[in-house]
């Protein structure tokens, strides 16, 4: 059998006709390129390219602050939720430039305790200010911008002149209005708290009607104190909701479409003051689930809850010593392209 194939292209190269073994013909297709963006920047499609697949992960929340008080329960802040994640198969123009954004990461909520900690400011170059703490108004933080920024952190309330509320963290912003995590709740009642973390911006890759972006993680709420009903931990942000693809204005099935998995409720532990504070979503990375895990490629992973420490005696109402909330991870673009032979 051998033989017989060796005498089949000797016969061809003989007849001016030369015909390679298949492996030989394989090495002459180029192997596809892959790309990461971790910032902001520009894609120019190479000559010759024609389609891109297009990966991109959103950002995560950031965590909700704790809330404690002299003769309340204290309460921990909910995790941040994780950024969702979208790949897209899209027709591309050789020499076209498309836009590349990424997620920034929610800011962490204003956290109470001794000593209490700051709000965190949204993640990227419009990332949301923090909330102002401990202001004389419910002090909420801002929202990420167009670029996909981060939304801030909330301020923790005030005891005076009067007891004020913290503020709500900032929505995280994107291309797209509304791509971006909502920010996680403040407290409810007139009793000073912890601030909302801040949500995730969205990350997106297009150019006019052809884009493909995912949606952020959402920010996780802060402790609740409530001297009617004990109070309960604060709320886990809401993972990212998948992606779209859209071409030339139409929505278009994705290769794969993940939703980011949820922060969870922050916890108290009243016979010894302890509070914890929640984990945040990390379903698409490996260890992700403290919400400051798992390696970029796999996604913005939700920022941990706010957290406490037990303090000296079960029965002593002295706050407890903090442990600051936790803010999201950035987002990611991967393009992936095959050179023209």
């Amino acid at each position: 059998m051998k033989s017989a194939k060796v005498a089949s292209i000797a016969v061809a190269a003989l007849a001016g006709i030369v015909v390679l073994p298949a492996a030989a013909a394989r090495a002459d297709t180029p192997a596809p390129v892959p790309e990461m963006f971790t910032t902001d920047s520009v894609f120019t499609v190479p000559a010759g390219v024609t389609q891109v697949t297009v990966t991109v992960a959103a950002a995560g929340g950031g965590g909700g602050g704790d809330s404690t008080a002299p003769g309340y329960q204290a309460w921990g802040g909910g995790g941040g939720g994780e950024g969702g994640l979208v790949t897209c198969q899209l027709t591309v123009t050789p020499g076209a430039t498309y836009n590349v954004v990424v997620g920034g990461a929610g800011g962490s909520g204003g956290s109470q305790g001794a000593p209490d900690t700051d709000p965190t400011a949204g993640y990227g170059d419009d990332g949301g200010q923090a909330g102002a703490d401990r202001s004389a108004n419910a002090a909420t933080g801002g929202a990420g911008g167009a670029q996909g920024g981060g939304g801030g952190g909330g301020g923790t309330g005030a005891a005076s002149p009067t007891q004020i509320p913290s503020g709500y963290g900032g929505a995280g912003g994107g291309v797209v209005p509304g791509s971006g995590g909502r920010g996680g709740q403040g407290t409810v009642d007139e009793i000073p708290g912890g601030g909302g973390g801040g949500g995730g911006g969205a990350s997106s890759f297009g150019n006019g009607d052809t884009i493909a972006y995912a949606f952020g993680g959402g920010g996780g709420g802060a402790g609740q104190l409530d001297q009617h009903e004990g109070g309960y931990g604060g709320g886990g942000g809401a993972g990212g909701a998948g992606g779209v693809c859209k071409q030339n204005g139409q929505v278009i099935p994705a290769t794969q479409n993940i939703s980011g998995q949820n922060g969870s409720r922050g916890a108290s532990n009243a016979s010894e003051y302890t509070v914890f504070g929640g984990d945040g979503g990390g379903s698409l990375a490996p260890g992700g689930g403290n919400g400051e895990g798992g390696p970029a490629q796999d996604g913005g992973n939700g920022g941990s809850g706010g957290g406490s420490q037990p303090p000296s005696s079960s029965g002593d109402p002295t706050p407890p010593v903090n442990a600051a909330p936790g803010f999201g991870n950035n987002g990611v673009v991967f393009v992936t392209y095959t050179p023209a032979s």
